[in-house]
């Protein structure tokens, strides 16, 4: 990291500790919990090999529900870096972490959209937002109005939403009223039903444990939103040969209460490289379509 960079962020107001890959560090992200008191996580920046006297849009990743030490999101974060995207990953949860409350970390994902857009090697109108599965739902809720209203942030805005494998079932059912005793009592009845209009790529596997392998799930959960305005704004990608988790590297099974539509299964997580690479070139293009790259 050079010295350039090193005051840019000083002045920015971070504190930084540097990792030894050069592109790379480790930083505090400050922001308000849901109580109003002050609260930070850490998150490994990417940035762009040219970075000097340039502006460049930024992407905020969000992991699954193993927790950031998996390394899922590293992949994308050096794809995107090498396309020219600053990439933020925030640590939201460990392996032994919380995880099954999104709106403990709704906050995360608003702080991490104001930490990018005060960097002065960063487009504030070009910061797009992406997750995997646990990260895909708090993606995914972060469009909503209620989540714009709920964290302010000013003009700032998220351009463009990915969400990867979310579970698409419970954005229905939360639509539909049906989510019963899986509903999250911190989130208002009606908070899906009226949108931010922020550009939205889902991007799913026809064979996911967790939508009980229904290659409909998803647009099925689309066509339920109520917004039209926001329904012209998702595109949807299925991947036929796709279960949940593809990106993870390595195939492993596990019981998930939520898997089978809520009624509680194995849930398969196959990798396939080939899905995985595809899936990554789908995400670049939307980012560059959206973001007008």
């Amino acid at each position: 990291m050079n010295a350039i960079r090193r005051i840019a962020l000083a002045l920015a107001g971070w504190v930084v500790s540097f990792v030894s890959v050069a592109d790379q560090a480790i930083v505090d992200i400050n922001f308000r919990d849901n109580d109003g008191d002050r609260a930070s996580v850490q998150a490994t920046l990417t940035l762009p090999e040219k970075t000097a006297a340039q502006k460049h849009p930024a992407v905020v990743i969000l992991h699954h529900a193993g927790g950031w030490e998996t390394g899922t999101t590293e992949q994308y974060a050096r794809y995107l870096a090498a396309h020219g995207f600053v990439t933020l990953e925030p640590r939201m949860f460990n392996s032994d972490g919380e995880r099954e409350d999104t709106y403990r970390h709704m906050p995360t994902v608003f702080g991490s959209l104001a930490y990018l857009a005060g960097r002065t090697d960063v487009d504030n109108k070009k910061i797009a937002l992406m997750g995997l599965s646990y990260g895909a739902m708090l993606s995914l809720y972060a469009g909503t109005n209620w989540a714009w209203a709920k964290y302010p942030q000013g003009e700032l805005r998220y351009a463009a939403i990915a969400s990867f494998y979310p579970l698409c079932w419970v954005g229905r059912a939360y639509i539909s009223r049906t989510i019963g005793k899986w509903k999250n009592r911190a989130y208002p009845e009606s908070f899906m039903d009226q949108w931010a209009g922020i550009p939205l790529a889902i991007f799913t596997g026809a064979l996911d444990d967790y939508d009980s392998k229904d290659p409909k799930a998803c647009a099925e959960f689309v066509a339920s939103i109520p917004d039209e305005k926001q329904r012209s704004l998702v595109q949807l990608q299925v991947y036929p040969a796709a279960t949940h988790g593809w990106d993870h590297g390595k195939t492993y099974s596990f019981y998930s209460r939520l898997a089978c539509k809520g009624a509680g299964c194995d849930n398969t997580n196959e990798s396939n490289p080939e899905v995985t690479e595809k899936a990554k070139a789908d995400l670049l293009k939307f980012l560059q379509e959206k973001l007008r790259l």
